[in-house]
């Protein structure tokens, strides 16, 4: 028996079939309306696009943790000590004044601290007084001031010496060794600002000229009028001033 082949009319084959459902299926998708609320993109997951970099959060700024150190003075250096805290030894670097206030070896001392992070290195830098230290760290946020330079600033005069030259913009009393005209200058512009937010060793701004002022008239120099305002207790009155100077100033 003669075997038939039934051919289907164009279009309705199997592949014609298949392909017109699929264009049916996108014609239908393409006019499902979106859910409100709803973006059509939503859902499909993309790719992070190469060579590029996910934003990194912000850096966070790191206090400084150690504060001050309670132990006992195992070593002296020139310029440096070594401080036993239970057992473990600390390495600060000081000024030659807070050197020469150090007790004996194997006493017991309290350091207050400063922690300087360098990409090679974390040096320790020490201060007998709060005031040093306070002092320390506004030099060092002067431009062109460094650890170094603080310290030989610190080595020779006290930190109501080096505010009280700053207030009353005398840079050439801050020439010592280490600090030249040019780095004086500039530490008595950018320090003259720094202090209103550093507890002195003199009274307020306002009373100092007055004492000043009124020393000054007197007949005492400049070197001995600022001297003694240098070494003034915070808050004291003016009057009160002006009399111990009288009395300070005629004992020398």
């Amino acid at each position: 028996m003669p075997a038939f082949r039934l051919h289907a009319d164009g279009g309705e084959d199997g592949r014609d079939r298949v392909r017109k459902g699929r264009e049916e299926g996108s014609a239908g998708e393409r006019e499902r309306p979106a859910r409100p609320g709803h973006h059509p993109e939503a859902g499909r997951c993309r790719r992070r696009p190469r060579d590029r970099h996910l934003p990194r959060p912000p850096p966070r700024r790191e206090k400084n943790l150690i504060a001050f150190l309670r132990g006992r003075l195992d070593e002296k250096g020139e310029d440096h000590a070594l401080i036993d805290v239970n057992g473990v030894g600390y390495l600060v670097f000081l000024s030659q004044k807070t050197l020469g206030q150090l007790p004996e070896i194997g006493s017991p001392l309290k350091i207050f601290t400063h922690l300087v992070h360098r990409e090679d290195a974390m040096i320790l830098y020490g201060f007998k007084t709060l005031e040093e230290k306070q002092m320390f760290l506004l030099l060092i946020g002067v431009s062109g001031v460094g650890s170094k330079t603080a310290l030989s600033l610190l080595s020779s005069l006290e930190p109501g010496q080096i505010g009280a030259a700053a207030l009353s913009e005398r840079p050439e009393a801050l020439i010592c060794p280490g600090i030249g005209k040019k780095i004086a200058a500039r530490i008595a512009l950018e320090l003259k600002e720094k202090l209103k937010d550093f507890e002195t060793l003199f009274p307020e701004e306002g009373d100092r000229h007055e004492v000043e002022e009124a020393l000054l008239a007197l007949g005492y120099s400049p070197e001995e009028v600022y001297s003694f305002l240098a070494s003034l207790p915070t808050g004291i009155e003016v009057e009160e001033a002006i009399r111990l100077a009288l009395e300070g100033l005629r004992a020398k």
